[in-house]
């Protein structure tokens, strides 16, 4: 008798889980119909001249459309909902003061952008008149300014500040360095529309870039190095209501953060070569994009979300990262407070991380916040692929997980947080059953565990063709 209450107990648990997660699917509203504008007009300079390839871009809700200008200065955007709220455009190039206004979209929304060149300044070199600290040129600049700097008088020993928008433009990223003499910030940021392109920056004890209060700033194309991890030392680091940032086409290594951003959100992350830090990018706020990185050779983990929904990471190389001894390496999703919303980690290469692909930790109690893993490549992790502790409706699909000595462990309390719903996944070592068993336990309030209880209902017969 006793035996049979217990079999009846375990199937109405069964039942429960899987009616709770079809009946999510099935009673989903649909989402209400999204009408988009466009934003079109001319970018000229302070002559009324067209600016041939100048970048105007419009953000909101947490992503962007952009457009460059032809030779006669237009531009189009498409794609921009309609909706009841302001929209933050700027128009920039290297050389011009980068211009941004708030608009409400509508159909055939036009706008005309004038951006200023203002005076060149030079730095270094043997013209007449040229300055001999990067400082000095920033404090005589004004906005709109652009100051390059030659290479033949670097090394710079500075920690600069700039609180102006201006372009600093470097002669050769290689051989044009400021050297902070490891004591304090290097580059200290706090005005918008800076642009930074050019340099090897290096040798702080705190951050060799500080952004603060600061947006619309592009720091790309740079060598950003410390000689060796020390202490708290960061990469770059953009905090306090800092956002629209474009931080594209660096290298960044030897740092215990190589990026950090906090309290600032809306920040875009591309195209970095992020390497040999202690931790590779960590992100602590909302809407942030981090994609198209090469994320290798950090040496706890490549990408974290410790804090922060809307964030994505998309379309980046994340390989041999952490130590072997820990389950940590490759994306650490973590243990958030905030109380809903959606991070998304499609389209990545996980592969050859010390310790698993993807880590989940546990949601904080009364979080609602989920991860939607998806069409990612996750291979020859050495611990795990994929290792799910607890995490709250966490969706985990379309994913090739191949040749993980584990290719995914799942464990969940009953009844305190809902299931990671595991469909349409690719295993390496499916052996052709109607469902793919998933290593882990799941454990009934507390008190005992049913092992092999978690099952991805769909398994795919091939692997997913993921570029």
């Amino acid at each position: 008798m006793k035996k049979k209450i217990g079999r009846i107990f375990v199937f109405l648990i069964f039942i429960t889980t899987v009616f709770s997660v079809s009946g999510n699917a099935i009673n989903k509203e649909p989402s209400p119909m999204i009408f988009n504008g466009t934003l079109s007009g001319y970018v000229n300079d302070t002559s009324m001249n067209p600016i041939d390839g100048a970048l105007v871009r419009v953000h909101f809700h947490g992503t962007y459309e952009e457009n460059y200008t032809n030779s006669l200065g237009y531009y189009h955007v498409t794609n921009i909902p309609m909706c009841n709220c302001l929209k933050n455009c700027t128009a920039s190039k290297p050389g011009y003061s980068t211009k941004w206004v708030l608009l409400a979209i509508v159909e055939n929304t036009l706008y005309d952008f004038q951006l200023s060149t203002g005076n060149v300044l030079y730095v270094g070199g043997s013209g007449l008149g040229n300055y001999t600290s990067i400082q000095e040129a920033i404090d005589d600049s004004l906005s709109g300014d652009t100051i390059f700097v030659f290479d033949d008088s670097a090394p710079y020993y500075e920690n600069i500040e700039i609180n102006k928008p201006i372009n600093l433009i470097g002669e050769d990223k290689n051989t044009t360095i400021i050297d902070g003499k490891s004591k304090d910030i290097v580059v200290f940021i706090h005005a918008n529309g800076v642009v930074i392109s050019g340099f090897t920056i290096r040798n702080s004890n705190d951050a060799c870039m500080f952004i603060r209060r600061a947006s619309n700033t592009f720091i790309r194309n740079n060598i950003i190095f410390q000689g060796n991890i020390t202490g708290k030392s960061k990469g770059i680091e953009v905090t306090f209501n800092s956002s629209f940032n474009n931080i594209s086409g660096n290298e960044i290594y030897g740092f215990y953060d190589g990026i950090v951003i906090s309290l600032s959100n809306n920040n875009m992350i591309y195209r970095n070569n992020i390497h040999h830090n202690f931790y590779g990018v960590s992100i602590f706020s909302d809407s942030n994009k981090i994609i198209c990185n090469q994320v290798n050779f950090n040496k706890h983990r490549g990408v974290s979300i410790a804090q922060g929904r809307t964030n994505l990471i998309a379309e980046n190389t994340v390989t041999n990262n952490g130590f072997e001894e820990y389950t940590l390496g490759g994306i650490w999703l973590g243990s958030n407070m905030i109380k809903d919303g959606n991070n998304y980690i499609k389209n990545n290469q996980i592969s050859h991380n010390n310790g698993t692909g993807i880590y989940i930790s546990p949601t904080f109690m009364g979080s609602l916040m989920r991860y939607v893993i998806t069409n990612n490549n996750i291979s020859n992790n050495k611990l795990y692929g994929i290792y799910s502790d607890m995490g709250y409706r966490t969706f985990i699909t379309r994913n090739n997980l191949i040749d993980n000595p584990t290719n995914a462990y799942f464990g969940s309390w009953y009844m305190v947080r809902k299931n990671a719903i595991w469909f349409n996944n690719y295993w390496s070592d499916y052996s052709g059953e109607n469902f793919y068993k998933i290593h882990g336990k799941f454990y009934i309030l507390f008190i005992f565990s049913l092992p092999w209880f978690c099952v991805d209902w769909h398994p795919a017969q091939k692997p997913y063709d993921i570029p």
